[in-house]
């Protein structure tokens, strides 16, 4: 079985047309057909079905599609650390990030880490928790940096891939108000759960840090009255600053709006919503130069 096959297939589903497919891979349809084939002869089972609007990954396609896009990301992680052995003088990490930190943090620390250190180059994507894990534990990433309380599942992951964890830093999680007189300040859960809350999605760091706070203390987190759940924090601003409910947000988001008083900070003494911040990574990479120095200067600017 050819890599090129399982490369093939996965160009098919994504395009849903195999005509299509083939002359984006300058392959002839018969040829690209055959490939499909070969994989199907493989693996036993139907992978494509067509219908009127192209084609359709069958249930046994979509896991192939799955490994297989995973198995690509693989290989050209292998292909990326071969060429660097060719290229000693510049040094490079992958970096993988969740929303908050991978928009308000690591942008300029990555930039003033560059200008002290111009041959280290880093690529940074941002992602969910689950995936940044999976992508460090399959080696196509060489860092990730998550934020909130982690899980037992994902201790337990950490532990059994010998994976390296470290405490980075901490921030904030603020409510805030586009009208200064929207919200007076909380002296009780009760007035808290009352306001028309704008959160991050559940399974977010940021989320999590909340429903462990009102879990610590004793209340549920499904009193709270949600008027709607966003996946990051810009879209949580958004939708604040057109005069839509109290936002939940990291306080590095959103200080520039809050010091000109675009946003309005509403006082509260109820929960203890500090957030942390952790990187982690193979410990095979120990020893390398630009992940020490990259994590001492990111530990020194959180």
């Amino acid at each position: 079985m050819h890599i090129d096959y399982i490369s093939s297939f996965c160009r098919v589903v994504k395009v849903k047309s195999i005509t299509k497919a083939a002359r984006e891979l300058h392959l002839s349809q018969p040829a690209l057909s055959l490939q499909i084939n070969c994989l199907e002869t493989r693996f036993k089972t139907k992978l494509l079905e067509r219908t009127n609007r192209g084609v359709n990954p069958t249930p046994a396609g979509e896991v192939l599609y799955r490994h297989g896009q995973r198995l690509l990301r693989v290989l050209n992680s292998l292909e990326t650390e071969l060429e660097k052995l060719n290229s000693p003088a510049t040094d490079s990490l992958k970096i993988a990030a969740s929303p908050t930190l991978g928009t308000y943090l690591l942008p300029a620390t990555l930039c003033s880490y560059a200008s002290k250190f111009p041959n280290h180059k880093f690529l940074l994507s941002i992602d969910n928790t689950e995936t940044i894990i999976d992508s460090v534990l399959d080696g196509t990433t060489d860092i990730g940096i998550l934020e909130g309380p982690l899980s037992d599942e994902n201790n337990e992951r950490f532990r059994e891939g010998n994976l390296v964890l470290v405490l980075l830093g901490e921030d904030e999680l603020i409510l805030v108000s586009s009208q200064p007189d929207s919200c007076p300040p909380l002296n009780s859960i009760e007035e808290l759960c009352n306001l028309p809350l704008i959160l991050p999605v559940s399974g977010s760091g940021l989320r999590k840090t909340l429903e462990q706070e009102l879990s610590r203390i004793g209340y549920p987190p499904d009193q709270l009255n949600i008027l709607m759940e966003l996946d990051n924090s810009n879209a949580i601003i958004t939708a604040i600053c057109s005069h839509n409910g109290i936002g939940l947000v990291p306080r590095m988001a959103v200080e520039t709006q809050v010091a000109s008083n675009q946003l309005h900070e509403v006082e509260q003494c109820l929960l203890q919503l500090q957030m942390p911040f952790y990187l982690f990574y193979q410990a095979e990479l120990d020893k390398r130069e630009i992940l020490i120095n990259l994590i001492e200067f990111l530990t020194l600017s959180f």
